[in-house]
């Protein structure tokens, strides 16, 4: 049976090149019917934090991806690596050594040219003879990566191991161990680096590179999922949305490509915002009210059928759920900004002034503050003024949201309602138009 691992060492947190390692081995293991373990490699004592550990498990989680077996932590296994060393020792191929005034003990490399068939980049060969002997217990009583990865993949009978291209020099160690241990090796799949849009490998300086970092800004979990899922994979078409399903019955590792693939954020808003479209807007609903109350919105006096409205107004123009406050806040305060050039631009002049007094005075009268109502009386309005409505439409939707963007009009004043909406037109014809006042 098909048994992977994810196997990350607790020094920093899980980022986006390590979701990708345990998303296709989550893949493979489910594609296959096999066992996906979770194990910590803690031996790096001081590096390694509770706090980092804490934050790998709660993003895969956060990301689903569910692991069979463990989370396993190399720091309780010390007892086992010994009985290893002492194999080693006891056999010849290992020795003492002072490292540090204190005892260490390395592994005796051999001369043997040592090969391995990659199941992504094919063939790969290493000559022995330039590899040192290298540390397989420290110092501290405690195993190296290399040896503790060998044993632990040894005896959980890992049947595969894909991991970063990074560790492509830590395969000849490992085959030697393997074969002075007298233990099967695995099949290897080592993955390209993941680069940022500049062609350098991917670091902070692009931006977000921790999953905890992209569950704050608001992605959702599934499409950071399907995201990284095709940076180096392709489902075999021009798919670009795939469903877990999906992705669990084509993937493959003869699909995962040799070469590095590049991160594309807007790439990443636009799966985001696809993702949102398609998520019911009561759930919606649901995964906002944590930004909101960020954002300083008192949520428990928003009523629900209010905030469902207003989700499904901007359900298609939000790609991230922190996108949302900022292209909605103008509806959760009293008082707005108003940029002093979108002032200057769309509201000092005579003939708006008058149009907007109309606007007021007509929209006053109204009974019933409803989308259609709205958007008859303002027709008449214009149809009485014989201008365009686009004449009027942009300088009214900037006195009642302060922006020149927005949702429609008829629906952003039916949701602010007959009160702020009047309001803030009186508020711009006595603060920034030039004729009169109310």
């Amino acid at each position: 049976m098909v048994h992977v691992r994810f196997s990350p060492s607790p020094t920093g947190f899980l980022h986006v090149g390590g979701a990708r390692t345990a998303l296709y081995n989550w893949l493979f293991a489910r594609h296959h019917g096999g066992i996906f373990s979770l194990r910590i490699e803690d031996t790096d004592r001081q590096r390694s934090s509770e706090e980092f550990t804490k934050d790998i498990m709660a993003g895969l989680q956060w990301l689903g991806l569910d692991w069979d077996k463990g989370p396993i932590f190399q720091s309780q296994r010390l007892e086992t690596y010994n009985r290893y060393v002492e194999m080693l020792l006891s056999s010849g191929k290992a020795y003492y050594s002072e490292e540090e005034g204190k005892k260490a003990v390395r592994f005796k490399m051999s001369d043997d040219t040592l090969e391995f068939k990659d199941l992504i980049r094919g063939t790969i060969t290493f000559d022995a003879s330039l590899i040192e002997d290298f540390v397989l217990r420290k110092a501290d009583g405690f195993p190296t990566y290399n040896f503790a990865c060998v044993v632990d993949d040894a005896e959980m009978k890992i049947t595969h191991v894909i991991r970063g291209d990074d560790h492509i020099a830590n395969t000849p160690k490992q085959l030697a161990l393997y074969k002075a241990l007298e233990l099967e090796a695995p099949k290897f799949a080592h993955l390209p680096m993941i680069l940022g849009e500049d062609g350098a490998r991917l670091s902070k300086r692009h931006g977000a590179t921790a999953v905890k970092e992209y569950m704050e800004l608001g992605y959702l979990p599934d499409a950071l999922v399907n995201f990284i899922a095709l940076l180096g994979w392709a489902p075999g078409d021009d798919r670009e949305l795939v469903s877990r399903e999906e992705m669990i019955k084509d993937f493959t590792l003869e699909r995962v490509g040799s070469t590095s693939a590049r991160f594309n954020k807007t790439k990443l808003d636009w799966m985001n915002s696809q993702y949102i479209r398609q998520t019911p807007s009561e759930e919606l609903v649901r995964l906002l009210k944590p930004f909101l109350s960020r954002a300083g919105v008192n949520v428990e006096g928003v009523e629900e059928s209010w905030l469902k409205r207003l989700v499904e107004l901007y359900k298609e123009r939000f790609k991230t759920l922190q996108d949302f406050f900022l292209q909605t806040s103008f509806f959760f305060t009293e008082e707005i900004e108003y940029q002093p050039e979108v002032v200057d631009k769309h509201l000092k002049s005579e003939e708006i002034t008058g149009l907007l007094h109309e606007v007021h005075d007509a929209l006053s009268g109204l009974e019933e503050f409803k989308k259609e109502t709205l958007e008859g009386c303002l027709r008449g309005v214009v149809e009485r003024k014989h201008v365009g409505f686009g004449k009027l439409a942009q300088p009214l939707r900037v006195a009642i949201t302060g922006r020149t963007v927005s949702a429609g009009l008829f629906e952003t004043m039916e949701l602010l309602g007959k009160e702020r909406t009047l309001k803030r037109l009186s508020h711009c014809l006595h603060t920034f138009c030039r004729a009169g006042s109310i």
